[in-house]
């Protein structure tokens, strides 16, 4: 066989993998959005996919609250092997309510006592701007292996947390770090880097947020 012809076995190889991978995700994909459609039907819940050339997820809406998982590119090359691919999933309550608590819970490497120690630009890069105000407090309870808290003042020494909510962010996977952030204004529950897609997992994070507005 000739090296031409050969270039051209390969050539052909190469694009029937292409589009056999192309193909299957796609697949993978279309089963997925139906998984969340009947979810969304059996709970009362609209459910909206979002496409196009630079973003692909959903919004699933509930009762005063909102969910959105979604993948967004810049569109600029970033070089071999490497992505601009942002993801994100935020659940948000945006109604106001005079009563709920002003803190801010969220996985932080070294827990309270490193986070004590550092300086307030570097607690706005893990918790976002507005933790600079605040300072850091025990968890308590099931979540002290897993959160830090950061508020205005010490929380009450019984928890600030009711069992249901509590119990969910104990049961919460590491490998979708979660930033709860709670305010009169608004509720915002942000798992970064993570577009959450799978029935279990953006169901998990529904019940958590629904379980914060119930307190």
């Amino acid at each position: 066989m000739s090296d031409a012809l050969s270039g051209l076995v390969v050539a052909a190889a190469t694009a029937v993998a292409v589009a056999g991978i192309f193909y299957w995700a796609g697949r993978v994909r279309k089963r997925k959005c139906e998984a969340l459609r009947e979810l969304c039907r059996r709970r009362g819940w609209r459910y909206e996919p979002l496409d196009g050339p630079l973003r692909h997820g959903h919004r699933i809406g509930g009762d005063g609250w909102t969910l959105e998982a979604v993948s967004r590119s810049s569109g600029r090359e970033t070089g071999p092997g490497s992505s601009d691919w942002d993801h994100v999933t935020l659940w948000t309550a945006p109604g106001a309510d005079p009563g709920r608590g002003t803190f801010i819970l969220g996985p932080v490497p070294g827990g309270a006592r490193v986070l004590s120690r550092l300086a307030p630009e570097l607690l706005s890069r893990f918790l976002g701007p507005e933790a600079a105000g605040m300072r850091p407090y025990p968890a308590g309870g099931r979540l002290e292996p897993h959160f830090v808290l950061l508020a205005r003042e010490a929380p009450p020494a019984m928890g600030f947390l009711d069992g249901r909510s509590e119990e969910l962010l104990a049961a919460w996977p590491a490998s979708q770090p979660l930033v709860v952030r709670s305010s009169p204004a608004c509720l915002e529950l942000r798992v970064s880097g993570r577009r959450l897609e799978k029935v279990e997992d953006v169901e998990r994070l529904a019940e958590l947020g629904q379980s914060f507005l119930r307190n």
